[in-house]
């Protein structure tokens, strides 16, 4: 008889497999062969993080970007980031793997290096890491530079500086005490203010700080 070839199987890794041949020789006579086995999983590949640029920002401003992450397993594993070294605020999703930081103003200046990890749920789990800093500016210092009144007697200037910070604006009519008057968050520049007290006042004085 001519010898056959068993065709080709593809294994699942992981899997209890029962295997049973059969073979028939010239006198007709049936020989059977059972066995069972299981497929070894393929050892365990660390995720791939992608190099992360180190960035700038200015106090007051939002810092965003995504780390990008893959697995070489089939099928890829599951991925969770992380941030090891940030500063207070600073923070990445565990899932998208997005960073976010809105650095104070108490936290200008100064050059923050942190590292961000990618953990896969492997057995055992691995883990990549790349390092990176962001390096945080001062917003430079406010200026009025248009004032006067509008059609209603309310006195109003115009502010330029930065965009980002949290702009506040406050008022006094003795320069010893001060309230603030209005704040306006994550402003975009220039700005209007208007003060509609300020002609309940025979004086009023202004100052602008930022935040947070």
């Amino acid at each position: 008889a001519a010898n056959r070839q068993a065709p080709l199987a593809v294994l699942t890794p992981s899997t209890n497999y029962a295997w049973r041949i059969d073979t028939v020789n010239p006198a007709a006579t049936v020989a059977s062969a059972t066995w069972t086995f299981t497929t070894a999983a393929p050892p365990n590949q660390a995720p791939a993080l992608a190099a992360i640029a180190d960035r700038s920002v200015i106090a007051g401003q939002t810092l965003g970007f995504t780390a990008a992450a893959s697995d070489p397993d089939l099928p890829a594993q599951q991925l969770a980031f992380s941030l090891q070294g940030g500063p207070p605020g600073a923070s990445i999703h565990p899932a998208s793997g997005a960073f976010a930081w809105r650095p104070t103003q108490a936290q200008a200046p100064g050059i923050y290096p942190m590292t961000a990890t990618v953990l896969d749920n492997g057995t055992p789990p691995l883990s990549s890491q790349r390092g990176f800093t962001v390096q945080v500016t001062a917003p430079v210092k406010p200026v009025i530079t248009s004032s006067g009144f509008n059609a209603t007697g309310a006195f109003k200037f115009q502010v330029t500086g930065d965009p980002g910070p949290d702009y506040r604006v406050w008022g006094s009519v003795d320069l010893s005490s001060w309230i603030i008057l209005r704040t306006f968050p994550q402003a975009v520049t220039p700005f209007w203010f208007e003060d509609t007290d300020a002609q309940n006042h025979p004086r009023r004085f202004y100052k602008l700080d930022m935040g947070p």
